[in-house]
């Protein structure tokens, strides 16, 4: 960012902001080069029939700090500007055009186009929901799209919304983060053998997952499933479990009722079993995991969260279950 010369008291002799410094040398004197973070930015459309971006005017590097408002997607005929996904994209500038970027890590922006007036989504893979090629056609789902899991597993890791949502024979949606919601305006069908589903089980320090589903109808078709069985907080192999209701030495978790004590030791002040939490009426907070202990035996997970939220008609041929785990004989996992 620049350069200073000083001689050996400290006074100011020259300075510059060029990559080189020209001075005269009039006695011994102290040449100081100042540095900063240069960041890198790069902008693509997830498809270039749909829309395109000024990457020719902002693509390059910048000196951290530096705030840039020309960032442009230009949507094609029949589409409109949707997001920017990637790496990089600041809170609360996903739908800006353009947004506000201060540069203060490397960046690389996607523009995403719509359909206007919507259309089907295809997914294959693995991958977060905002991997634009992983849909087919390249890009994210929008707000009047039905969006299709077709084969693989779609992962969650923010809030997303579409229009509808069908989860394929064998496809896999996996959310990620508590605060995570998918929001269908319309249906959202999970078709045989398809499942949604929750990471876990977490530890007390670790981020907590559930699934939170908000939508018109929800369709769960024979052999569908939505499952966060022993998705909840862990258990131990030779402590006590996690979560609020944890089982201590090799006590059970409690949760909605108080959790068994184990005989194991002989002293039940040892072994109690976790305490009461959440509301019995409608509980809302993952199960706790149960303790264990060395050559008794493995504590089981907490079952997890599932919320859905909906507006309209549930009907469930198939399955929907948040089980606890049971405990493991030592030496068997």
């Amino acid at each position: 960012t620049g350069w200073d010369v000083t001689n050996y008291q400290g006074e100011a002799v020259s300075n510059g902001t060029d990559t080189t410094a020209i001075f005269p040398m009039t006695t011994n004197l102290i040449l100081t080069w100042h540095w900063t973070n240069q960041y890198q930015l790069t902008v693509s459309s997830a498809d270039t029939s749909r829309g395109s971006v000024n990457s020719a005017q902002v693509d390059g590097y910048y000196t951290n700090g530096v705030i840039l408002t020309n960032i442009l997607a230009t949507a094609s005929n029949e589409y409109a500007f949707a997001s920017w996904t990637g790496s990089g994209v600041p809170a609360g500038q996903e739908s800006s055009n353009p947004p506000t970027i201060t540069m203060s890590q490397a960046r690389a922006l996607v523009g995403n186009f719509i359909k206007i007036g919507g259309e089907t989504r295809i997914w294959n893979g693995t991958g977060d929901w905002t991997s634009t090629t992983n849909w087919t056609p390249p890009g994210i789902p929008g707000p009047e799209d039905t969006a299709i899991i077709g084969t693989g597993t779609v992962v969650l890791s923010d809030s997303r919304s579409t229009g509808w949502l069908m989860v394929s024979n064998g496809a896999t949606v996996l959310f990620t983060n508590w605060s995570t919601t998918l929001t269908i305006s319309n249906d959202v069908v999970v078709m045989t053998n398809g499942t949604i589903t929750a990471a876990g089980p977490f530890t007390d320090s670790q981020m907590s997952n559930r699934v939170y589903i908000a939508c018109a109808n929800l369709t769960v078709e024979a052999g569908g499933k939505i499952n966060t069985d022993y998705k909840g907080y862990a258990s131990a192999i030779n402590a006590p479990g996690y979560g609020p209701g944890k089982g201590l030495a090799t006590g059970g978790a409690g949760h909605g009722g108080r959790g068994g004590t184990s005989s194991y030791s002989g002293n039940p002040f040892s072994d109690i079993g976790g305490g009461i939490y959440d509301m019995p009426n409608a509980p809302a907070q993952p199960g706790s995991g149960g303790g264990g202990q060395a050559n008794a035996g493995y504590g089981g997970a907490g079952g997890g969260v599932i919320r859905i939220q909906a507006g309209g008609t549930v009907t469930i041929n198939g399955s929907v279950t948040a089980r606890g785990q049971n405990g493991l004989p030592w030496g068997v996992l």
